[in-house]
């Protein structure tokens, strides 16, 4: 939509009726050459530019009723074709709807039909495909696909070669049958002869049990013989052990006594020796501590006598605050000074 510059009005491509605002293009300059870049940095300034944000905001609120006002019967217009649409849209689907319903009817009534035969199709196929598979055909990619005749005669060769296949399996069955019989014969035979055989070997197994049973027990009596000596010969080793150990442990014993006794003299030597070095150490200590003592006291007497000399200063009157606080820091700093000297060598 396109629009021309203002000359006091407003003019549109698709409305004819001009819009008229009480502002001008040319008052709008006007205003923005007078107003536009003032700035509020002195207190003249300051309500210049107040006043100008008066101004054009008077001017704006003019606008934007003049704009409230035009645009009514605007809406008035455009509520009144939407109302008139309405009603003239209604009657035409009333008109429109019927034949929508007769339109889908038809529709409906056409694709059921094609459902039906569809379903019929499905149906004559499946009745083929079953047929086929009573007589063991297996290939059934291209059933959909015969005509009525190549069906009939593809059944009908099927259904030869189907009874052709149901001959052949009764007379291998028959055949199998009399194998079977034949089979079952000769392993009811070797049974017989197998039971036979194993009778006469558990007869032979249980004399060779009996015989076993003989040998075992006299091999047992001999165990128990052999083992009766040979736990008298390990206790009588045993009791040899335990004296050869008891003995080493005797000498083992006496060893060490011997060993821990020259141990504990060597100890007590060296005790007796460091505790008189120790005695003779301290002894020095003493003496040099005496001797140091002894050194110190003039100089302990001199550091004395200057505590006591800083004691006896005699301080200034002070006047002021500041003066009494600095004079009573330094008291306080001597008097420690004075203590220091007395005990620093002491």
């Amino acid at each position: 939509m396109g629009t021309v510059e203002l000359t006091g009005e407003l003019v549109t491509n698709n409305i004819h009726q001009p819009i008229k605002f009480e502002v001008t293009n040319e008052a709008i300059r006007t205003l923005a050459k007078r107003l536009t870049g003032l700035k509020a940095d002195t207190p003249a300034n300051y309500l210049a530019v107040k006043s100008g944000i008066a101004e054009v905001r008077t001017l704006r609120v003019t606008i934007d009723k003049t704009r409230k006002n035009l645009k009514e019967d605007a809406l008035a217009y455009g509520r009144l074709v939407e109302s008139e649409a309405k009603r003239i849209t209604d009657l035409l689907v009333a008109i429109e709807e019927p034949l929508k319903v007769e339109k889908q009817k038809f529709e409906y009534e056409k694709e059921a039909e094609k459902e039906r035969i569809f379903v019929a199709k499905q149906r004559a196929l499946q009745t083929r495909i079953d047929a086929l598979i009573a007589v063991g055909f297996n290939r059934m990619s291209h059933v959909p696909h015969w005509t009525d005749e190549e069906y009939i005669q593809e059944l009908a060769r099927a259904t030869d070669e189907w009874e052709t296949k149901l001959r052949k399996d009764a007379a291998d069955k028959i055949e199998a049958e009399r194998i079977e019989a034949e089979q079952a014969e000769v392993c009811r035979l070797k049974t017989i002869a197998y039971l036979q055989e194993r009778k006469e070997f558990e007869i032979a197994l249980d004399a060779s049990r009996k015989l076993d049973a003989e040998r075992a027990e006299q091999n047992r009596i001999e165990r128990e013989s052999i083992e009766a000596e040979r736990k008298a010969l390990q206790v009588e080793r045993d009791r040899i052990d335990k004296e050869e150990r008891e003995r080493q442990q005797a000498i083992e014993l006496e060893r060490l006594g011997k060993e821990q006794a020259e141990q504990d003299r060597v100890n007590a030597n060296a005790l007796a020796v460091h505790i008189a070095e120790e005695k003779r150490l301290a002894a020095i200590r003493v003496e040099d501590e005496a001797k140091r003592r002894e050194a110190q006291k003039p100089d302990a007497e001199k550091l004395k006598i200057l505590g006591d000399t800083l004691r006896l200063l005699a301080y200034p009157e002070m006047s002021t605050d500041e003066g009494k606080e600095c004079l009573f820091q330094i008291v306080e700093q001597l008097g420690r000074t004075a203590q220091y000297c007395d005990e620093c060598l002491s």
